[in-house]
């Protein structure tokens, strides 16, 4: 099976600490890169990758490696190893809005390494949002502004199909009234060339509540409008088979 591509960079000066990072990333199936010279140290814009950094550095020079690269990179993940960190039962993420986590052993880097690149998946899902009203497009972006995931927009169905081409699109959420293509001709197009993407429906038009009518469409599910911004994104949560920040594949 193949790998994520994924670089880790590993500031660890402890030998024993150094041992258990590589024997954790090795029965992961991954390479990883060790430096002793901070300054040595160069990320790669262009990949994913993890920092996996030692807070015992001599005279807080992890500190001030942090600062330095978290300044440059506020969205890197980061990992901070030690045999010392005193582990909590669950994984610990420091904060739910900077990507740094605790580990103490092999056991405890490997899943938190799991979860960062389920994580970085989930904040690679592109959903689609298709609808005539420009404020409509708009309240979607700020209702999901704080999510990871990348959204697009498409004023009709003809600029919602060119989408699907040029983007790999995991969800569409359409209206069902609108000029140019009906929104029920859009979700029969979507549906000759991508059976499994899953279709939201969300309109004032009430009469596709009804299971049988949804089914029969080819639609997987229905919210009625005024959207509901907590609805919404459960909605999103369910047919992405997101359950509890991982997405079940």
């Amino acid at each position: 099976m193949t790998k994520s591509a994924i670089n880790f960079y590993v500031l660890i000066e402890d030998i024993n600490s150094s041992a258990s990072v590589a024997a954790a990333l090795e029965r992961l199936g991954y390479d990883s890169t060790i430096y002793y010279n901070l300054k040595r140290l160069q990320v790669n814009k262009n990949d994913f990758n993890i920092i996996i950094l030692e807070p015992r550095l001599t005279g807080w020079k992890w500190l001030a490696a942090f600062i330095k690269i978290i300044k440059k990179h506020p969205k890197l993940p980061f990992i901070l190893f030690s045999h010392e960190i005193i582990q909590k039962k669950n994984l610990f993420q420091i904060s739910d809005d900077i990507p740094v986590f605790l580990a103490n052993d092999q056991e405890s880097l490997k899943e938190i390494i799991k979860k960062i690149i389920i994580i970085f998946k989930i904040s690679k899902i592109k959903i689609l949002f298709v609808d005539d009203e420009e404020q409509i497009l708009k309240s979607y972006l700020r209702i999901l502004r704080k999510t990871q995931w990348e959204i697009f927009t498409a004023s009709n169905g003809e600029d919602a199909l060119k989408v699907l081409t040029q983007e790999q699109i995991d969800l569409v959420v359409t209206d069902i009234k609108m000029p140019k293509m009906h929104g029920v001709e859009l979700v029969s197009r979507i549906r000759k060339d991508y059976k499994k993407m899953p279709v939201l429906v969300c309109s004032a038009y009430k009469g596709m509540q009804e299971d049988q009518d949804l089914k029969f469409n080819g639609i997987d599910g229905f919210i009625e409008k005024p959207i509901d911004p907590d609805v919404l994104e459960n909605k999103l949560k369910e047919l992405l088979k997101i359950q509890g920040g991982y997405r079940v594949l």
